[in-house]
């Protein structure tokens, strides 16, 4: 039976890096008892003024490729999870594809915010089983949010950091069910949609001179809490 295995790992941080104290200071008020006790973030990498998204998931990529012992051009596919890309168009995945040198990879993005990452794999993971023309795929998962972040939103700002994580899976017939991925399923709940997000910048809210404001990570408090309220009448019904 046809599978995927992980090959090659990697990861990549930016050296920049705020501290809980460095967060307190700029706001003026100490956030180390619910940021550190409550939430465990003691430290966070930050993407330099010139560091973007694809320069993040480059360096992951080339970690993953000399992990894996595999040449850029061995890899078929990339896809590349992300909702802070380096353009809204073309892909991040593409501009990741010319950097590392992968000539023989198709490319495309997923958004799946938080769950990126784990969408991303199990797309390739089907992509591999479903097709023997896909050997090797790189997955990608990069994280710039530190761009979109308002640095006087307690909320939000002392929460979020930079970096990216690759891994190369690669093709295998191998009848052992533990050996590669057993099996995987995706679920969303539209219901939050809304909650937090980087709403300007689309075709709902393209950016102007009134909505520069809304560039910013935003929290919807209200209909947050309608969502969940929906939601958890849902799983109680």
């Amino acid at each position: 039976m046809r599978n995927a295995v992980i090959i090659g790992t990697g990861v990549y941080v930016p050296e920049k890096i705020l501290t809980n104290d460095d967060l307190s200071r700029m706001l003026g008020k100490s956030i180390n008892d619910f940021v550190e006790n409550k939430v465990g973030i003691v430290e966070r990498h930050i993407a330099g003024d010139a560091e973007s998204a694809a320069d993040l998931a480059t360096e992951a990529a080339k970690n993953a490729l000399e992990k894996a012992n595999l040449k850029a051009d061995a890899i078929d596919l990339i896809i590349l999870a992300t909702d802070t890309p380096e353009y809204l168009s073309p892909a991040t995945s593409v501009v990741v594809q010319k950097r590392i040198g992968a000539t023989n990879a198709g490319t495309f993005d997923i958004n799946s915010a938080c769950a990126g990452f784990v969408t991303a794999l199990d797309a390739a993971f089907k992509y591999i089983i479903a097709d023997k023309y896909y050997k090797n795929v790189l997955v990608v998962g990069c994280y710039a949010m530190s761009k979109f972040l308002d640095w006087t939103d307690k909320k939000t700002m002392t929460l979020f950091a930079d970096g990216a994580g690759a891994v190369i899976l690669q093709a295998t017939e191998n009848d052992e069910a533990e050996n590669g991925f057993l099996a995987s399923k995706l679920f969303a709940n539209g219901d939050y949609a809304e909650f937090m997000g980087i709403f300007a910048g689309g075709t709902k809210m393209p950016i102007d001179e009134k909505v520069l404001a809304y560039r910013f990570i935003k929290r919807q408090k209200r209909r947050a809490r309608a969502a969940r309220k929906s939601f958890e009448g849902k799983l109680f019904d």
